[in-house]
């Protein structure tokens, strides 16, 4: 995460998460952050996800789904000098700071809905959390279009 750009180095900071990594089913390794005690002190600006049924009756009548996991959405967006001095994690290997929003805070998910809304508001493509699903009357290159319409609108991390 470090050669991506996601987290620095940093040495004495008022604010510090335990970290630590677990394996994964699949031979790789996740990393776990306990942002509790941070999650307690954030004021977010609620943004209200959408309803369900009302997204279903937006695709009601289409055959055809592509769907775009999006998980990692947090790590595109830039946390400012501030907000990195309060997320800060403790490794094995020292202190790092996040350099981009981190999945874990609170205000995470309410930010990237309304953040990918501002920017897709005119597209039949939904989003709901950490998925997009495109709805399509005909089979065919909805993906690849999709993929090259939306790579657009965040830049890459690194």
């Amino acid at each position: 995460m470090v050669d991506l750009g996601i987290l620095e180095l940093c040495g004495a900071s008022e604010w510090a998460s335990p970290a630590f990594v677990i394996p994964k089913n699949d031979d790789h390794m996740q990393q776990i952050t306990d942002l509790c005690s941070l999650n307690k002190v954030i004021v977010c600006k609620q943004y209200t996800l959408p309803i369900i049924t009302n997204l279903l009756d937006q695709i009601s009548g289409y055959k055809f789904f592509t769907k775009l996991d999006i998980s990692l959405i947090c790590y595109t967006f830039e946390l400012d000098k501030p907000s990195q001095e309060h997320c800060v994690i403790v490794t094995l290997f020292g202190k790092y700071k996040y350099k981009h929003l981190t999945m874990g805070l609170k205000c995470a998910p309410d930010f990237a809905q309304k953040s990918w809304r501002k920017y897709y508001v005119v597209s039949r493509a939904l989003m709901y959390i950490s998925t997009i699903l495109v709805p399509s009357c005909l089979p065919g290159n909805t993906t690849s279009y999709y993929l090259k319409k939306y790579s657009t609108g965040w830049r890459p991390m690194a």
